[in-house]
């Protein structure tokens, strides 16, 4: 009774071990879309500021 006891707790911690490192791949997984999304945002941006540059140079009015 007590070896299928400790067999069944061993078990129920690797489970436990492969779904928190399970957990913390996702985690990571959700860290690096946030970064790709932040450089869409960026090149967003530098294009909107390209895009007036270049229809203010287009009036010859220079910034």
């Amino acid at each position: 009774m007590e070896e299928r006891k400790q067999r069944a707790l061993l078990s129920s911690a690797d489970q436990r071990l492969d779904a928190d490192v399970a957990d913390r791949l996702v985690a990571g997984c959700r860290e690096a879309l946030r970064a790709v999304h932040a450089h869409i945002d960026a090149a967003r941006t530098v294009a909107s500021t390209v895009r007036a540059e270049v229809s203010l140079a287009k009036t010859g009015i220079t910034p």
